[in-house]
């Protein structure tokens, strides 16, 4: 017979009604599983240091007996054995189709979408189903692959670094393709992005069609627009075929295991957004420039109707009707670089593409630069602006001066002056101080505002019209405080 101390009684009843409840509320997260397995831990490990006297399961059947002295749980596991078994059932109705996959994914804090790209292209040549008045005389084949998969990922997990990393629900971005309905695939293929590795599989339910591993993970477009033949041309895509199950999984884990790049930390899925697919990038802008003549720019605008929103991209994979030059500058910079760096590489590979990135050409030569914005000045009468506009909301392109080249504006030229630091502002200054007719003031160094003049002002004001109506000193007060807060909290601007 086992004894047990009173506290002992209490923290096996905790352990075992925590697994129990766990059990209960399983839905395949991370969080779920920890909850599940922590207690359970505790549990066997109480087991294994004491000197209790019987077999392994038959002990922790006493073990929990004797905690429960006023009767043991309806429903509860007596051993680790049973508690396990218990859990099972859950992934059972995941593989057998018994269960909505999706709503089990998302109450398992996967990210899951719906997209209505066509993934995976069907090469050319076999695009197209044959056109018949005939229903088709054969049946396709099915397989259960992505609730497979998902088992696979949680119950087998993936060799990382010699330990074994199981792969959770709420690891797992899942967005579910369409399918062309003039394609001879009849199921759609559907991307699982694991994060947490820095990969992807896209996999599809028809038998007849091959599983997809790659390395990196990357927006959608990018499924979107490749065949079978460009995904099985490029070193970074693996084309896994399904014999049968165990070879399936085996190869996609080895694939998995051996390119991986996993995180060090839980990765939201829910937040998290994948990275640019450089090659795709390079394509957008190619067709961007064979199309307008010019090279996209980060800065540009849409041009319609004077309107002065940044451009949404025309052309290209990633032209998807909402997507702006800025926003797509934005997402390259994630993965260290730019529009004008992929610009750059596209003039070097491509005679026919030009383009100058101008934050990268020789330093500014300091006396021409002075003869630029004296030119500018005796040209227009006034002094030139870092952000001067071309009055249309546009950055204002050099127009006077050895600067003047039809391409440079006049803010991308105080950013080359800043290289070699000065700047727009400071030549206007050096220029005002030689000759007498520059008239140019900076009123970035103007005197600060006296705090008692400029009280006694105020005041003085009000005094002179306290014979006005209330609602009008009202009004005078009102505006006279904007103007002195803002007289006393900074530097008078242009």
């Amino acid at each position: 017979m086992v004894e047990l101390s009173g506290d002992e009684k209490q923290d096996i009843r905790t352990w075992l009604t925590q697994a129990f409840v766990a059990a209960a509320a399983f839905d395949g997260s991370e969080q779920a599983d920890n909850d599940f397995y922590q207690p359970l831990e505790m549990f066997d490990d109480f087991v294994r240091t004491h000197a209790f006297k019987g077999g392994e399961s038959h002990l922790e059947s006493a073990v929990a007996s004797a905690a429960f002295p006023e009767g043991y749980p309806v429903n509860m596991p007596y051993n680790v054995d049973e508690f396990l078994d218990s859990i099972l059932p859950f992934y059972q109705r995941l593989v057998e189709a018994k269960v909505d996959l999706q709503r089990m994914l998302e109450e398992g804090g996967a990210d899951v979408r719906e997209s209505t790209r066509n993934f995976v292209n069907t090469d050319e040549g076999h695009m197209h189903a044959a056109t018949s008045d005939k229903s088709r005389s054969y049946e396709v084949k099915t397989q259960l692959r992505l609730a497979s998969l998902i088992a696979h990922l949680r119950n087998d997990g993936v060799m990382i670094g010699g330990e074994n990393q199981p792969i959770y629900m709420d690891d797992l971005r899942i967005t579910f393709g369409k399918v062309d309905p003039d394609m001879m695939r009849e199921y759609p293929y559907n991307i699982v992005q694991i994060p947490r590795l820095n990969m992807e599989i896209a996999v599809c339910e028809q038998a007849s069609e091959t599983t997809f591993v790659k390395r990196g993970t990357v927006d959608d477009v990018f499924w979107d627009v490749m065949s079978k033949n460009d995904l099985k041309a490029r070193a970074d895509v693996w084309d896994v075929p399904r014999h049968n199950d165990t070879q399936w999984w085996n190869d996609i884990t080895r694939k998995l295991s051996g390119n991986a790049v996993p995180s060090l930390k839980k990765v939201n899925v829910i937040r998290w957004v994948p990275s640019v697919a450089l090659d795709l990038a390079k394509e957008t802008l190619l067709a961007h420039y064979q199309a307008t003549g010019q090279a996209l720019s980060s800065c540009a605008k849409n041009g319609k109707d004077e309107k002065i929103g940044s451009y949404i991209l025309e052309h290209g994979s990633y032209a998807d009707g909402v997507l702006m030059a800025r926003g797509f500058n934005e997402r390259l910079k994630r993965v260290d670089t730019s529009i004008a760096q992929l610009n750059e590489e596209l003039a070097n590979k491509h005679e026919g593409f030009d383009y100058t990135n101008f934050l990268n050409v020789p330093l500014v030569d300091l006396d021409l630069a002075k003869e630029t914005l004296l030119t500018h000045y005796q040209a227009t009468g006034q002094a030139l602006s870092s952000c001067a506009k071309n009055g249309k909301g546009g950055n204002y392109i050099l127009e006077h001066g050895f600067y003047a080249n039809g391409v440079l504006t006049s803010g991308a030229f105080n950013e080359r002056l800043t290289r070699v630091d000065t700047s727009i502002v400071q030549l206007n200054e050096e220029l005002a101080q030689k000759y007498d007719d520059f008239n140019y003031v900076n009123h970035f160094d103007v005197p600060l505002v006296d705090l008692d003049l400029a009280k006694r002002l105020y005041w003085h004001i009000i005094r002179q019209r306290v014979r006005l109506c209330p609602l009008v000193r009202r009004m005078v007060r009102v505006e006279m405080a904007v103007i002195f807060w803002s007289m006393v909290s900074m530097r008078m601007v242009c």
